[in-house]
């Protein structure tokens, strides 16, 4: 597959790919993409992803806790205009 091939599947541009194959690190969204274009499991590509002290999955962690809050808050006004159609 070529980088063109591989950026258009990915839906980045192709001086993407040539940024990761000098060992940039693409974002998990793009990883999770890559790995489906090339059908291989995620692990192929983050090794240590999934362990439960991986720093991706410590990463994710500290995100869902910050925004738990928020989220919360918009569920609640989602009930709250939810609740009030009913009426």
């Amino acid at each position: 597959m070529s980088q063109e091939e591989l950026a258009r599947q990915v839906g980045v541009h192709r001086n993407s790919v040539k940024k990761w194959e000098r060992g940039a690190t693409p974002g998990l969204e793009i990883v999770a993409k890559l790995a489906a274009a090339l059908g291989i499991p995620i692990s192929r590509l983050v090794p240590h992803a999934g362990r439960p002290d991986s720093p991706e999955l410590q990463a994710a962690r500290d995100l869902v806790k910050k925004l738990a809050p928020a989220i919360a808050g918009i569920q609640q006004a989602l009930r709250a205009v939810t609740d009030g159609e009913e009426d």
